[in-house]
């Protein structure tokens, strides 16, 4: 599956996650067929519910999990 080119600023971020959360998240990309990066992107886009526009139109937007 072909990576997606990020625009804009971004940054790394690492943390310590209970396994059952990690593997849950894991699954749910896996069902959803999207990288795990972009479900953790949804999921706090969700949360805080902040609307961006996407450059590429193709691109899923947030979704309720």
């Amino acid at each position: 599956m072909p990576r997606h080119k990020q625009s804009g600023p971004h940054r790394k971020i690492y943390a310590t996650v209970r396994e059952d959360i990690y593997l849950a998240a894991k699954a749910k990309a896996a069902e959803l067929r999207i990288p795990l990066r972009e479900l953790l992107e949804q999921s706090l886009l969700s949360m805080l519910d902040v609307t961006i526009k996407e450059e590429n139109s193709t691109s899923k937007q947030p979704s309720s999990l």
